[in-house]
C-alpha cells in the first residue's frame, strides 16, 4: 500500500474529511457577509505623503470629517455677481433648513477686520444691500487679491467660490454614507443649473465611493472570473469534471480566508482586491497538477484511494517547493515594500499557507469523491497535437549559432534598457481613482482654480515665547514667503506675517496713506498693535492656530502649491529649505515639521521596493530551488525563463509610462512567484522520470542524451495540460482587471498578463529545448 494511502487522513478517510470541511465551511460562511474592505482617505493617501499631508491640515483646520467642502462654479458670470451671490445665500440656507448642518461659512456670512478708533473690530464681508456693480467689482479684486481669501474662499480667476458645510454627525455606516450623498445631492439639485455647477468632498464622501466601487468592482470581476475558470477548465478537463471538483473547491477554500483573516484581527484595503484573484490562481495551479495527475493515475491504480497516492508521490513534494517560492515572493512584499504592498504580501502569505493545507487535505478528498473516470476535456486530441509539437521542438536538431543568440540579445537590450530607464516611482493619490470619480475631479478643480492640492509647512522657532511678534523675525518669514511664491508650482504662502500684513493694509487704508500693497509695519509700535488685536480677538481669525503656537515662540509657513510629479515636488521643497537655512537668523531655528527627509524616503522606497522585493524572491527562490534539485544548470535555467518575460513587462512599463506606485510595484515579485510554479512541476517532472527511466531495464542500452528525451516526453505529456490551462485561467483572470475602476488594478493586470503569458511561453518552449542541453 502506498504510504500515502496509508498514513494520509484525507485520503483514508475521505467521507469524514469532507464532513470536516463542509462544517468550517458553513461556521465561515456567516463571517464573509460581515468582511469589509478599509475604505478610508487615509488609506487611499498611504503611499502619498504631499497629499497625506494636506488632507491632515484640512481635517485640522475644518476640526474632523464632519466637514463638506462645496464649490460653486457661476461660470463666465462669476461670483461676484447679484445673482451669484443670491444663490449662494439661498444654497446655505436649504442646508441650514434640510439637513443637520451645524455651521455654514461663505464669502456671503464672512466678516473681515476693521480699525476703529485705534480698535480692529468685524464687519460683514460683503456691503449692505443694495449692490452696486463698482461695489461689488471693489469686493472682487479685493478677494482675488487678498492672501487669506484668494483660493481659501474665492478662487483666483472669481469664477468659483467654497461654501463650508459643517455637520453635527456624520455615520461611519455605508448606509449612512450612502444617505448622507443623497442628502448633498437632493438640497443642491434645484441649485444644479446653468450657469451655476455644484461639486462637493467630504472624507465619508471618499469612503462611500471607494466601497461603491469596490461593490461594482465585484459584481462584474467575480462573475467574469467565475467565467474564465470555468470556460478554460472545461477545455481541458470537460464542463462537468470542472464543475465538479474546481469551482466548488475553490469557492469553498476562498470563503474562508475572509474569516482567516478576520480571526487574526485584520482587514485588506480596497487596493488589496488583486490579492483574491492571485491567491485563488496559486490555488488553481495545485489543483490542475493534483487532478491531471490522478486522472492518470486512474487508469492504473485499481481504486480511486491508490491513484490519489501515486498522484501525491509525483506532485506533492513540487508543489512544496512551489508554494515555497510563492511565499517568498510575498513575503519579499511584506518586508520591503510600500504600505499597500506590505499588505498585499502579509496577507498573500497567510492565504497562500491556509490554501495550502486546504488543498492538499479536504482537496484530495474532495478529487476522490468527485474525480470520476479518467480522461481529459474533449479538446484532449488538440492538447496532444499541441504537446507533440513542443516534443519535437525541444527534442529536434538544433542549429542555433551563439554569435546570432549574442546579436540578438543585443538588439534585445537596446529595446528593453531603455523602457527600465524611463519607469518612474509617481504615487499621486489621485491616480489611484477612476478619470470619472467625483474625487478625482473635485481634486483636479481643487489644483486647477484654487491654487493646487499640495500643502507643505515649515516651522520656524523664533527661539523664546512671544518671539514671533518681533519685526526682524517676521521679515525673515517674510523673506522665505517671498521666494517660496517664486518657485514654478507654488500658488501662495501662509504665514502668521500674512495676518499681520493683513492687520498692517487695513490701517494704512483707514490712514488714507498711499502704496496699497500688502506688506510688514515698519515700526515696533503698529506691530505691538496688531499684535495686541490678535491676543485679544483670537478666536475672530479663522485658522490662526495654523500658522502661530498659543505662546507666540513658533510660527509655521504653509506652502501651497499645484499637483507635480515627485521629482519636481522635491526640488522645490528643496530650493525653499536651502533658501530658509542660509538666511537663518541667530536663535532662530527651522524643522519641516512633516519632514523632506520622510518624501524622500517614500520616493526611494517606492522606487526600490520593485527590485528589492524581486531580488530577494529570486535570492530564496535560488537557494530553494538548489535544495529541490541539486543543479546549478536547473535552478539557473528555471530563474532564467521566468525572469525574462518579467523583464519585458518592466520595459513595457516604462515604454507606456505606466507609474510605478505601491500597486504596480508588486507586479514582477508577485507574477514571478506564481509564474515559476509551473517551471518547478515540469523540471521536478522531467527529473523524476529521468531517474525512473534510468532503472528501467529496458532502458539500459539507451545513451543520456536518449533517457533524457524519453524523460521529457513523459514529463511533457504529464504537465503540458496544467501548464496551459494555469497560464491561460490566470491571464485571463487578470486580464479582466483592465476593467476596475482603480487605475492601478488595471495597470497590475496588464503587466501581469504579459508576464504570465511570456512565461508560460518560456516554460513550455524554452525550457524543454535548454532541458535537452543542460
Amino acid at each position: 500500500m502506498n504510504r500515502w494511502t496509508q498514513y494520509h487522513p484525507c485520503i483514508r478517510w475521505p467521507g469524514w474529511s469532507l464532513a470536516i470541511f463542509f462544517a468550517l465551511a458553513v461556521f465561515t460562511a456567516w463571517r464573509v457577509g460581515t468582511f469589509e474592505f478599509r475604505s478610508d482617505a487615509t488609506r487611499l493617501l498611504s503611499d502619498d505623503l504631499r497629499n497625506s499631508e494636506a488632507y491632515a491640515h484640512v481635517q485640522r483646520f475644518l476640526e474632523g470629517s464632519a466637514t463638506v467642502i462645496l464649490i460653486m462654479d457661476c461660470g463666465d458670470q462669476g461670483v461676484f455677481h447679484e445673482d451669484s451671490l443670491k444663490v449662494m445665500e439661498d444654497v446655505e440656507t436649504a442646508f441650514r433648513r434640510g439637513s443637520d448642518v451645524a455651521q455654514t461659512q461663505s464669502l456671503t456670512n464672512s466678516s473681515m477686520p476693521y480699525f476703529d478708533n485705534f480698535q480692529f473690530k468685524f464687519k460683514s464681508f460683503l456691503p449692505p444691500k443694495p449692490w452696486t456693480t463698482a461695489k461689488l467689482e471693489e469686493i472682487r479684486e479685493f478677494s482675488v487679491n487678498h492672501p487669506l481669501v484668494r483660493d481659501l474662499l474665492v478662487s483666483q480667476d472669481g469664477r468659483q467660490a467654497i461654501i463650508l458645510l459643517t455637520f453635527r454627525e456624520v455615520g461611519s455606516d455605508w448606509g449612512e454614507q450612502q444617505k448622507f450623498r443623497e442628502t448633498l445631492e437632493s438640497i443642491v439639485r434645484p441649485f444644479q443649473k446653468k450657469p451655476y455647477r455644484f461639486s462637493w468632498i467630504a472624507a465619508p464622501l471618499v469612503e462611500e465611493e471607494i466601497r461603491s466601487a469596490i461593490v461594482k468592482d465585484s459584481k462584474l470581476l467575480v462573475p467574469a472570473a467565475l467565467g474564465v475558470w470555468v470556460l478554460t477548465l472545461s477545455l481541458f478537463f470537460g464542463f462537468w469534471k470542472s464543475v465538479r471538483f474546481f469551482i466548488p473547491i475553490q469557492i469553498l477554500s476562498l470563503a474562508t480566508l475572509p474569516w482567516g483573516f478576520q480571526y487574526l484581527g485584520s482587514s485588506l484595503s480596497a487596493f488589496s482586491l488583486s490579492l483574491f484573484p492571485a491567491l485563488a490562481g496559486i490555488h488553481l495551479t495545485w489543483l490542475t497538477h493534483i487532478f491531471s495527475g490522478y486522472q492518470s493515475a486512474l487508469t492504473k491504480a485499481r481504486s480511486r484511494k491508490q491513484a490519489m497516492g501515486h498522484c501525491m508521490t509525483s506532485v506533492f513534494k513540487a508543489s512544496c517547493f512551489a508554494a515555497l517560492t510563492t511565499l517568498a515572493a510575498l513575503g519579499a512584499l511584506a518586508w520591503f515594500g510600500p504600505e499597500n504592498s506590505q499588505e498585499f504580501g502579509k496577507f498573500g502569505c497567510i492565504g497562500t499557507v491556509l490554501l495550502f493545507l486546504l488543498t492538499f487535505g479536504p482537496g484530495l478528498s474532495w478529487a476522490i469523491v468527485t474525480g470520476g473516470k479518467p480522461g481529459l476535456g474533449s479538446s484532449t486530441k488538440l492538447l496532444a497535437q499541441f504537446t507533440d509539437v513542443i516534443r519535437r521542438f525541444a527534442t529536434g536538431p538544433s542549429h542555433a549559432n551563439w554569435k546570432y543568440i549574442l546579436i540578438g540579445t543585443l538588439i534585445l537590450g537596446v529595446v528593453l534598457v531603455p523602457g527600465w530607464l524611463k519607469i518612474k516611482a509617481d504615487v499621486r493619490a489621485v491616480d489611484f481613482l477612476n478619470k470619472s470619480s467625483p474625487t478625482r475631479q473635485f481634486a483636479e478643480q481643487m489644483d486647477e482654480h484654487f491654487g493646487g492640492i499640495n500643502l507643505f509647512q515649515i516651522e520656524i522657532d523664533s527661539g523664546r515665547p512671544n518671539g514671533a511678534n518681533s519685526l526682524p523675525f517676521l521679515r525673515y518669514i517674510k523673506s522665505i514667503q517671498d521666494h517660496a511664491e517664486l518657485q514654478p508650482g507654488v500658488s501662495t504662502a501662509y504665514s502668521y506675517a500674512s495676518v499681520i500684513e493683513m492687520l498692517h493694509q487695513i490701517w494704512r487704508q483707514k490712514a488714507d496713506e498711499p502704496a496699497p500693497a500688502f506688506q510688514l509695519p515698519e515700526s515696533a509700535f503698529q506691530l505691538g498693535i496688531y499684535s495686541a488685536a490678535i491676543r485679544f480677538q483670537q478666536s475672530s481669525f479663522p485658522f490662526l492656530n495654523a500658522v502661530i503656537d498659543n505662546s507666540y515662540r513658533k510660527a509655521t509657513i504653509i506652502l501651497r502649491s499645484h499637483d507635480m510629479e515627485s521629482g519636481q515636488y522635491l526640488n522645490m521643497v528643496e530650493s525653499i529649505i536651502a533658501r530658509a537655512e542660509a538666511s537663518l537668523p541667530e536663535n532662530v531655528s527651522i524643522e519641516v515639521t512633516e519632514g523632506i527627509h520622510n518624501l524622500l524616503e517614500k520616493d526611494k522606497t517606492i522606487a526600490i521596493a520593485q527590485s528589492k522585493a524581486l531580488g530577494i524572491s529570486i535570492l530564496v527562490v535560488a537557494g530553494a530551488l538548489l535544495l529541490l534539485w541539486r543543479s546549478l544548470k536547473l535552478t539557473v535555467l528555471a530563474l532564467g525563463i521566468n525572469l525574462a518575460p518579467i523583464l519585458m513587462a518592466l520595459a513595457v512599463q516604462g515604454w507606456a509610462g505606466i507609474p510605478l506606485n505601491s500597486i504596480t510595484a508588486m507586479s514582477a515579485a508577485l507574477t514571478f512567484g506564481i509564474a515559476i510554479d509551473d517551471a518547478v512541476h515540469l523540471i521536478t517532472a522531467w527529473s523524476a522520470h529521468r531517474r525512473k527511466v534510468a532503472r528501467n531495464a529496458e532502458c539500459n542500452e539507451m545513451d543520456p542524451e536518449q533517457l533524457s528525451t524519453l524523460a521529457l516526453n513523459k514529463a511533457l505529456e504529464q504537465k503540458t495540460t496544467p501548464i496551459l490551462c494555469t497560464t491561460l485561467t490566470l491571464s485571463g483572470i487578470f486580464a479582466l482587471f483592465t476593467l476596475s475602476y482603480f487605475p492601478p488594478v488595471k495597470d497590475l493586470g496588464v503587466l501581469t498578463v504579459l508576464a504570465l503569458i511570456g512565461a508560460g511561453f518560456s516554460t513550455l518552449f524554452l525550457a524543454p529545448k535548454l532541458m535537452q542541453k543542460s
